[in-house]
């Protein structure tokens, strides 16, 4: 394949070729030029942000929670951003975030850690699995699920996602459902066929990747260490599924790449994906490219499988509810009702009238059972449309000592997945008056 044509665009603009700066340039004017580079893009709206604290093992931890919506214990995805552990900020990935929680319908916690020069390894990492812990011990405060949790990170954030896994798998946890790497750092040997093959021309260098592994390891043999290095783990066994996204044109596509076929050698399942035709880290280029859009959504519906229970069709919920009600299961219908569940007969009918609450439905039942005698009941169609199912349906009553069917239209309407509203429309109710007045 052949680069994007609006990324060759924009690696020919001045400025965009990324080398190891000068020995005079220190780590702090890096980020003050980073973020020059960085166009303003509109964030997305999302229900809600707010930034919190934890503890971390030298002091409070900022993390940025973001949810999509207002629903009670939503699962977690907990992100660690990229910038070769040296760059970049939570309002870096702020667009990022919030549109990979809108799409996976999943809260996510963007995790402020320490950066290096600063903080040598293992100390962004201790403060990342320091913020995971917290998270999840303050479930209950943050009103969301401590067992859907998930870790995703892009680039370097990608190796401290993977370096989490490692460690909550050799310390007991925290339980960690999913882990999302995005054109993740695997390997401190800077020494794949890629990273020489693509070693410059396509913004990320080898050189600038080998300046940021000289920041954050504080010797070089730090680098075979299995948690600044996950390639090196002797095992990757009882590691979490994954998602792995790689770039063509990205020095990293190597060690990515090979970081996911060791995860399914050792049995892991792995979901393995090369955008082609892309950079390093394209997800975080939505202005340039549209692939950046689609990279997020597909790893968010990775998230969302699995973290996110499948939502049962409402034509389950519906036919669940009848033959809960058929066979007398209260229980079961109960839990599919709204606490205002409500029921509209036609007052012309002989039990017509408002019924309210879970048990309306066994309410009305019972009285239309003193008013027919039901040999049968035969359901005929359910069909979804919107947030209402209709079905049709026959009963099969007896009018004096043969059968009458009596053709039925009910409508439910739903209210998330529970029904909140039923509107039975009988066919001809001058029939069915005149059944129930026979029996009586």
């Amino acid at each position: 394949m052949v680069l994007d044509p609006k990324l060759r665009a924009l690696l020919d603009t001045p400025g965009m070729q990324l080398g190891a700066p000068p020995p005079e340039v220190t780590a702090a004017m890096v980020r003050e030029g980073a973020k020059q580079l960085l166009p303003a893009v509109a964030p997305p709206p999302i229900h809600a942000t707010r930034d919190v604290h934890v503890t971390g093992p030298a002091g409070e931890l900022r993390v940025r929670l973001y949810r999509p919506s207002g629903a009670a214990r939503l699962p977690l995805i907990v992100f660690y951003h990229g910038g070769g552990f040296v760059l970049c900020d939570l309002d870096s990935h702020d667009v990022l975030c919030r549109t990979l929680a809108n799409e996976s319908g999943c809260a996510v916690a963007a995790v402020e850690y320490r950066l290096s020069p600063e903080a040598k390894f293992p100390a962004p990492l201790e403060d990342c699995c320091a913020a995971l812990v917290e998270l999840t011990s303050r479930a209950q405060e943050f009103d969301i699920d401590p067992d859907r949790v998930a870790v995703c990170g892009d680039s370097a954030g990608g190796n401290l996602a993977a370096a989490v896994c490692l460690r909550a798998r050799d310390r007991g946890g925290p339980s960690i459902k999913y882990q999302a790497l995005i054109c993740p750092v695997i390997d401190a040997a800077c020494d794949s066929a890629s990273m020489h093959s693509l070693a410059e021309g396509y913004m990320l260098s080898r050189g600038l990747m080998q300046w940021f592994w000289s920041c954050y390891l504080e010797k070089a043999e730090d680098g075979t260490n299995p948690l600044a290095s996950p390639l090196r783990a002797t095992s990757l066994a009882g590691l979490p599924p994954a998602s792995v996204i790689t770039a063509e044109f990205d020095p990293l596509l190597d060690e990515g790449e090979a970081y996911a076929n060791r995860l399914m050698a050792a049995g892991v399942p792995v979901v393995v994906r090369r955008y082609l035709g892309m950079i390093h880290d394209f997800v975080q280029m939505p202005l340039a490219t549209e692939v950046a859009q689609r990279g997020i959504s597909d790893i968010a519906q990775d998230l969302r499988a699995a973290l996110v229970p499948p939502v049962r069709s409402r034509i389950a919920t519906a036919q669940a509810m009848y033959e809960g009600a058929m066979s007398g299961n209260w229980q079961t219908v109960e839990g599919l009702l709204t606490e205002d569940f409500v029921i509209h007969e036609a007052p012309s009918l002989p039990f017509g009238g408002v019924y309210r609450g879970k048990s309306a439905l066994q309410e009305l039942l019972v009285k239309v059972g003193g008013m027919l005698t039901l040999s049968d009941v035969k359901f005929k169609q359910f069909m979804a449309q919107g947030e209402h199912v209709i079905v049709s349906l026959d009963l099969i009553a007896d009018h004096r000592g043969r059968s009458e069917t009596l053709s039925v239209v009910e409508v439910l309407r739903f209210r998330g997945e529970q029904v909140c509203e039923l509107r039975p429309f009988y066919f001809d109710a001058a029939q069915v008056a005149a059944v129930v007045a026979a029996r009586h």
